[in-house]
């Protein structure tokens, strides 16, 4: 997805083995009864530009992201968060940061997303700094 480069065609090319895929293990996980107990989530760690560039690609864009989540007893068909109808705009509508959506995964494994571990080395890491997202729960 990291297209830099022949931005449409790429994406034809990819989200035709995605999407049979990702709903395949979806039905799959459905019909063995753990897609309540599964948490199944496709994400990428950025945006991609709202303006093709002249290589007829997208670049980085940090201002927004896409994820699809699905099961794990979570909210189905929501629309969570929004950019500005350009994309363009530096502060999205209803925002929800990826800490938030890290924190939403953890409650719901039933993991305390504000412990911090420590590393070998005496360094704190926090499993999230986010909020988790009620109307997702």
């Amino acid at each position: 997805w990291d297209s830099h480069t022949n931005n449409y065609t790429g994406h034809q090319t990819q989200a035709a083995i995605l999407d049979p895929a990702f709903s395949s293990l979806l039905n799959d996980l459905k019909s063995r009864d753990l897609l309540d107990s599964t948490i199944v989530l496709c994400i990428g760690v950025f945006g991609r530009t709202p303006k093709i560039n002249p290589l007829d690609g997208r670049d980085h864009w940090p201002t927004g992201f896409s994820c699809i989540v699905g099961g794990g007893g979570l909210k189905g068909n929501l629309i969570l968060g929004e950019t500005d109808p350009t994309g363009k705009e530096k502060t999205p509508v209803d925002p929800v940061r990826i800490q938030d959506l890290y924190a939403t995964i953890l409650q719901k494994m039933q993991i305390d997303y504000t412990k911090e571990l420590i590393s070998p080395i005496g360094r704190p890491l926090a499993l999230s700094d986010g909020t988790p997202i009620s109307r997702l729960i």
